[in-house]
Formats: structure tokens, sequence, C-alpha cells
């Protein structure tokens, strides 16, 4: 191939399994272990178990609130899109968002392919082509704007 190493992010790891080479050979288990399990994971073919990739760094996608102000106005942590609609309009007002999500660059794409996962989507179809123009990924899109 054209290319010896490619860097990508895990939200497209996915896509690629078909077109890297399987790394199994040059990591032992005991190299590995120094990952979190959950890293590596997601970084297998589900379908070979081989390793396409190792993470170079990591993050975890959460909610924060304020228990205090959920309280004062009887609102629960969201579970739902919805929910969190509803709970962010709630909250909305006198110079404060109800929500803060973002809106460029990569920390935007990847909001929207856990939105596009969530509604039961994908970047990609299994031939490798662009699969996120699906209700699912137009659902997710008219979420996030």
């Amino acid at each position: 191939s054209q290319y010896d190493v490619y860097s990508t992010h895990t939200a497209q790891i996915d896509s690629y399994f078909n077109h890297f080479a399987p790394l199994n050979s040059y990591f032992s288990d005991s190299e590995l272990a120094d990952f979190y399990p959950v890293a590596v994971k997601y970084l297998r073919d589900p379908k070979t178990g081989n390793l396409a990739a190792i993470p170079r760094n990591m993050d975890a996608r959460v909610q924060y609130y304020r228990s205090d102000i959920y309280q004062e106005k009887g609102l629960k942590p969201a579970e739902t899109w919805e929910e969190l609609v509803d709970v962010g309009l709630k909250l909305t007002g006198n110079g404060h968002y109800g929500l803060v999500v973002p809106g460029q660059g990569d920390p935007a794409q990847r909001t929207f392919s856990d939105l596009l996962w969530q509604a039961g989507g994908d970047w990609v179809d299994q031939a490798n082509k662009p699969a996120f123009n699906s209700e699912a990924g137009i659902k997710a899109l008219t979420f996030y704007r």
C-alpha cells in the first residue's frame, strides 16, 4: 500500500478493519496491558479479533450537571435525546445555557459520531461506501443542529 502508518479516530476505526494489516504479531498481551482494556477492545475487529490499531489517546463523553440546580427545578439527568432537549430548555435563561456542545472541529465530528451510532447509523456500509446520509444520519444531524 501507499501508506505504512495511518492515524485516525476510534470513531472511524471500524471503517478500516478490512484495509489495515493485523497488528497481533507486533504486540504481546503484556504490552497491550499497558492500555485501558476498553481502548484495545474497540481497536480489534469484532469479526476476526485482529488488532487493527493501537491507542494514542482516549476520552469519554459524560454529562456534567449541578445537582443543586436540578433539585431546585425538579429535574433529573437526561437519559434520552428528548429529555436532554427538555432539560436544556428548562435551564436556559437569564444569561445561562442549559446545554453546551462542541460546534466545530474534531470535537463536533466526534459528537456527531456518537449521535449517529446512537441512532443506529454508521459512517460507512459494509462496502465502505458513505452511509451517514441515511435515516439515522439525518435524525442525528437534525438533533445536533
